[in-house]
């Protein structure tokens, strides 16, 4: 008796819990989603809508961070990934360079801020998503942003007659092409899955439609690492999905290729002159200037290699030390242009060694979802997975994973949560469905139906059952 009443005291606390998660669930996802918000118009072109989220963004990453750290306490805590612990160790270091490092403020401030970051999503998220309803929730949401910015921004692009000539490229809303060229990258795997599994009929028309325009947006920015990434992945996710269907598509698009320039002479011209300047081939033997940041990097963790300078030294040092071989003002930031070279010089190899292993753990989890057997959760898990690879090779040619004030870090960071809460090796509650077909849009009804009542089956002993007894 003792026994079954300490286990009804489990469940009724475990289900306190729970219902307390389904309140501060809730809350965390209005957060978050105002946070991802706030995040995408800090690189906005738009100077009003780019003010306002600068002075926004740190007090709603804050909430969402409280909101994250608290989802834990309140629900059945999920069993942490290699990838979380590795995370976290870096943090630690990034932590521990405040002590020696020379702008001890900046750096205290830069950890402060990846904290929240990581608390807003690598665990918030990770523990937000335990159930299917809810990673499919945070996906559509995550396709919602990303579809209404490309929208948005070939809308904003014709309307304002910038659709990019000859010599322009294409920024859509943000202030910059590789911002474009970036969003399209990340969101771009998503697109695929919500086109091959989330919708059907007009809408999957539609989605494969917002997919064309990724792909599009990737080529006019001239972003040529998001382009070239974002295209081979999915394709690589078209197979794996379907390959009959990717095969079909592959031969549709080389056959009607020639049709535009055929229908118009003149565009082969144009096309000639537009990919000289998205190419720009005359930058491929210096990475586009970053060659040099590169080397000076390396050359500063030369100096400390242990321990490095102390995290953000990367962005000071240049301006302090050397600032006419970067034609910089004395004192002005600086940027290397790779994560990589950027946590290597700032925290040594103390500090690059978990941040190598974690995207080692990444990739090794990415690769057995590779191999996995075929569910809608794989596959979905596969989309993140593909998200995520650019991330990685992207922390190689810019530096906006560590900036935990842009929304290209905590779109990364938000897609990297997510393929650790649905990779196939988690349990997700209730079961993901077993068919791949796309489902059915949610139909949407304000009649109220009553409750229909089975009636209930009573068995009653029969004269067979009574000579048994």
């Amino acid at each position: 008796m003792a026994d079954r009443a300490f286990a009804d005291l489990v469940a009724r606390r475990l289900q306190d819990r729970v219902s307390i998660l389904s309140y501060l669930g809730k809350p965390y996802l209005l957060l978050y989603s105002g946070f991802l918000g706030v995040m995408v118009a800090l690189s906005f072109a738009i100077p009003l809508v780019h003010s306002v989220s600068m002075s926004a963004r740190w007090p709603i990453l804050g909430l969402v961070a409280v909101a994250g750290a608290l989802l834990p306490f309140v629900s059945r805590w999920r069993k942490l990934t290699t990838a979380h612990l590795l995370l976290g160790v870096f943090l630690l270091c990034v932590g521990a360079s405040t002590l020696y490092a020379a702008e001890k403020s900046y750096t205290a401030q830069r950890f402060v801020s990846l904290s929240m970051l990581f608390a807003a999503t690598v665990v918030g998220l990770f523990v937000y998503c335990r159930d299917w309803r809810s990673v499919v929730r945070v996906t559509d949401l995550l396709w919602c942003i990303g579809t209404l910015l490309v929208l948005a921004g070939f809308v904003f692009r014709v309307g304002s007659g910038a659709m990019g000539d000859a010599g322009e490229r294409f920024e859509g809303l943000h202030s910059r092409a590789t911002g474009a060229g970036t969003y399209a990258a990340l969101f771009l795997p998503l697109a695929v899955y919500q086109a091959s599994y989330r919708f059907r009929g007009v809408w999957q028309m539609f989605a494969w439609m917002v997919v064309m325009l990724f792909v599009l947006q990737a080529v006019l920015s001239g972003a040529r690492a998001a382009l070239a990434i974002g295209v081979l992945t999915s394709l690589a996710l078209g197979f794996m999905y379907d390959v009959r269907r990717a095969i079909v598509a592959t031969v549709v698009m080389i056959l009607l290729s020639p049709l535009p320039f055929l229908l118009k002479p003149d565009l082969m011209d144009r096309v000639k002159e537009k990919s000289e300047r998205l190419l720009r081939m005359q930058t491929f033997s210096t990475f586009t200037g970053r060659l040099d940041r590169w080397v000076f990097g390396l050359e500063q963790w030369q100096r400390k290699p242990i321990l490095g300078h102390g995290f953000g030294a990367s962005r000071t040092l240049a301006g302090q030390e050397d600032p006419r071989r970067f034609k910089l003002e004395p004192g002005e930031t600086f940027n290397l242009h790779s994560d990589q070279i950027e946590v290597l010089m700032d925290t040594g190899l103390v500090g690059y060694v978990p941040f190598a292993l974690f995207w080692i753990a990444l990739l090794g989890l990415g690769w057995k979802t590779v191999r996995s057997p075929r569910s809608r959760q794989r596959q979905l898990a596969l989309a993140y997975f593909g998200a995520l690879f650019y991330a990685f090779i992207d922390t190689f040619m810019h530096g906006g994973f560590l900036a935990a004030g842009g929304g290209v870090s905590a779109f990364s960071w938000s897609i990297i949560a997510l393929f650790l809460a649905c990779n196939p090796k988690q349990k997700l509650l209730p079961d993901p469905p077993k068919n791949l077909e796309p489902s059915a849009p949610p139909v949407i009804s304000m009649r109220r139906t009553p409750a229909r009542f089975k009636p209930a089956i009573v068995a009653l002993p029969t004269a067979k059952s009574l000579r048994r007894g």
